[in-house]
């Protein structure tokens, strides 16, 4: 019998909780997460395009909605996504992921790069 290969994404997810639990979100770079991971960079960039998308778009306004689109259409697609914000069932889900201070501290400080300079330039 032999064994499932092993997840690509399970393994950079891993691999960046394991980053940003030791060095902290501010000092973790994708070369740190690919790094730790054991892939190339553009390997975690195929999974998690999230800056290269928004960077198409130089200004802040149009991040947030390009964002705010990824998220929609990344939801249904993302079991752990599906649970934490569209499902009945995933109200347990929700309310530990919520009640997360490093989870609420990791998007804070994502959404940090795209929020702050929209409201710096109105």
């Amino acid at each position: 019998m032999s064994d499932a290969p092993p997840d690509p994404e399970a393994i950079i997810l891993d691999a960046a909780r394991d980053c940003y639990l030791s060095a902290g979100i501010d000092d973790t770079s994708m070369r740190d997460v690919a790094a730790r991971a054991g892939v190339a960079r553009s390997t975690v960039y195929r999974y998690y395009p999230i800056r290269l998308r928004l960077a198409k778009f130089p200004a802040p306004a149009d991040q947030v909605v390009e964002g705010m689109l990824l998220a929609l259409r990344e939801i249904p697609r993302r079991p752990l996504l599906r649970a934490v914000f569209a499902s009945e069932e995933g109200s347990r889900a929700r309310r530990v992921v919520w009640s997360s201070d490093v989870i609420v501290r990791f998007g804070e400080e994502l959404m940090e790069h795209v929020v702050c300079p929209a409201q710096d330039s109105g």
